[in-house]
């Protein structure tokens, strides 16, 4: 599965890319409910990999759902959220942000030109004949991190998942999350973050005007432009989706998710989320918790 040749892993152990501060590979068990908080990676990149289960990830907003032998990968210009019900097992192969932004000194494709820049989530899939194998790898490594071999092993390892398995989507309609730095202005990507992090806190336009010092006829046009919907619209489907994370990591009452995720009126939470979704918090709750989520989240 390495995507390196002799010659490249060389020029990698060369460069000093393969320094054991440059990489890490972790494997996490949740046996219970748990939901890690909108953040931000600061110097790494982040390939997580469901082995077992499944868990909602939401990466710049758009929300992907990972099975077995999913993959996601987190730049650090990306935003994103973890949350699962019970019995998750997943890996995590972080590796420093340079690798990246230095790959195309290797003969791999241009991939590491799209992977900085494609607009959606970057999103993958170990087929399921191949997985057995792949959980097999990556045991391994976990096993021989401390060897003098182990980073060319992750370098093999990782450039052959990204050359391979990932897909580089472009945008769907809509505010999906896109890209930092995609013609939007730079005050719109900081209030989008903002909102991304704190969606209960933003109430309406006005707000959201007063935070960013910009008229709310000019924050209303721009959201017009470059995310194709109302402020009022965004609001309340940031708003969604934070309960559906919320419902599925938790088991607060209904009532106080819709309340901790910004509506005033619980009958509003119960009516604007069955039309979004098709179903009511209570039964989304109860299908997601009991049942795994399926597909690679695309």
């Amino acid at each position: 599965m390495s995507g390196l040749d002799t010659a490249n892993i060389r020029l990698l152990v060369a460069s000093g890319w393969l320094d054991r501060r440059n990489w890490e590979i972790s494997l996490f068990s949740r046996p219970r409910k748990f939901n890690f908080a909108t953040h931000r990676h600061s110097g790494f990149v982040e390939l997580t990999y469901v082995r077992r289960g499944s868990m909602l990830h939401c990466i710049n907003g758009h929300e992907c759902r990972q099975g077995r032998g999913d993959l996601a990968l987190v730049r650090e210009s990306d935003m994103h959220s973890l949350s699962a019900g019970t019995d998750l097992e997943y890996a995590n192969l972080a590796f420093a942000a340079e690798w990246l932004k230095k790959a195309d000194q290797l003969p791999l494709g241009g991939i590491a030109g799209r992977l900085l820049t494609a607009p959606g989530p970057i999103l993958g899939h170990i087929p399921a004949i191949e997985q057995d194998s792949f959980d097999k790898t990556l045991q391994a490594l976990l096993l021989s991190r401390g060897t003098d071999r182990a980073g060319a092993q992750f370098a093999g390892l990782l450039f052959g998942v990204l050359g391979r398995y990932m897909s580089f989507p472009g945008l769907k309609a809509g505010y999906a999350g896109a890209e930092s730095g995609a013609g939007r202005p730079a005050w719109l990507e900081r209030l989008l973050a903002r909102v991304d992090s704190l969606p209960a806190s933003m109430r309406s336009c006005k707000e959201m005007a007063a935070l960013c010092g910009r008229s709310r006829e000019h924050v209303t046009r721009c959201f017009r432009q470059y995310l194709g919907m109302s402020v009022s619209e965004f609001l309340i489907q940031r708003r969604l989706q934070h309960a559906r994370r919320i419902l599925i990591s938790t088991d607060l009452p209904v009532k106080d998710v819709a309340v901790m995720v910004g509506f005033v009126n619980v009958g509003h939470f119960y009516e604007s989320f069955k039309a979004e979704y098709g179903v009511s918090p209570g039964d989304f709750r109860r299908k997601n918790t009991d049942e795994p989520f399926a597909g690679s989240g695309t």
